[in-house]
């Protein structure tokens, strides 16, 4: 007997990762259908460093952050928070670590791309803050962030080679067009960097001519522009050329130019090279998702 031809038909479901009617992010949406890739795998270049208050990578099997429990000048306590099992950052251990009556503070921030390039602040007083002292956990789009509380606080990594940053960041509007405002410096504390006047963006700082505004671009949410939302928001920005094993600095004491007004930044990714359109594309459009960007 023969049996009539059947006929395949193939197709691909394109799935966007709102919240849906079980209250899951689009962090655990995409979680619990695929575990892997995540942002660091859907992209073909590999990363200098990368550290997020979420998970980036599918093969990370380290810790988030390490924070200091306690107030800007008191206590010396430390514990390495990790991820819970959709990817996100382990809010519930962090509360139960400080209690309602300490705050916590950044002492590392891990990387996640493989190479051991965790930034890291051991002065107390220059420790962004993840909770404030009664307790509560610092949160911009009800998702858990770094504060910058004024220009003295900032983190270190060592050497590696950079010439491309992608952020999830807010700044604050400058009172003073003079007043530069910098996310990143290369090398750590020189005037080599991504920083901000006002509203205005200067793709930053001055090294031997070459540096971002010159050489380089800077994209606000996908977009090539020199001015930025006040609102959280994606940044990408590359220069010309790269630094071969340079440091790097999250904010600078360059001047006293560093980050101020409780500005936080929630993700930090950078390369060696400059990421291709397709992939700085992917990278905002997976940040939107997950930080409810615009």
């Amino acid at each position: 007997m023969k049996h009539s031809p059947v006929l395949l038909i193939l197709f691909t479901a394109s799935v966007v990762f709102k919240n849906n009617s079980f209250g899951q992010g689009p962090q655990q949406m995409f979680w619990a259908l695929n575990k892997c890739p995540l942002i660091l795998a859907q992209i073909g270049t590999s990363a200098s460093g990368a550290y997020s208050l979420r998970k980036l990578n599918c093969n990370y099997t380290g810790k988030a952050i390490k924070i200091r429990r306690g107030t800007t000048t008191t206590g010396t306590t430390t514990l390495d928070i990790g991820f819970t099992s959709t990817g996100d950052l382990d809010t519930s251990a962090i509360k139960t670590f400080i209690g309602t009556t300490n705050g916590a503070y950044i002492d590392t921030w891990y990387d996640q791309s493989g190479n051991g390039k965790h930034l890291t602040q051991t002065t107390r007083a220059n420790q962004p803050r993840i909770a404030s002292n009664s307790g509560v956990i610092d949160r911009v789009n009800s998702l858990p962030t770094i504060t910058f509380q004024d220009v003295s606080d900032e983190m270190y990594a060592p050497a590696m080679d950079i010439q491309s940053f992608n952020a999830v960041r807010r700044a604050s509007s400058s009172t003073s067009s003079t007043t530069m405002q910098y996310l990143v410096s290369v090398p750590a504390d020189y005037d080599f960097s991504i920083r901000s006047s006002s509203s205005t963006a200067y793709t930053y700082g001055d090294f031997n001519g070459d540096d971002f505004w010159n050489t380089g671009g800077l994209y606000i949410n996908n977009i090539s522009t020199y001015t930025y939302t006040s609102a959280l928001h994606n940044l990408y920005s590359y220069t010309g050329s790269v630094r071969t094993a340079s440091t790097f600095s999250l904010s600078s004491t360059f001047l006293s130019r560093g980050m101020f007004g409780g500005d936080p930044v929630s993700e930090l990714i950078v390369f060696p090279t400059p990421l291709a359109a397709g992939e700085r594309t992917t990278m905002y459009l997976d940040q939107k998702a997950y930080y409810s960007l615009p």
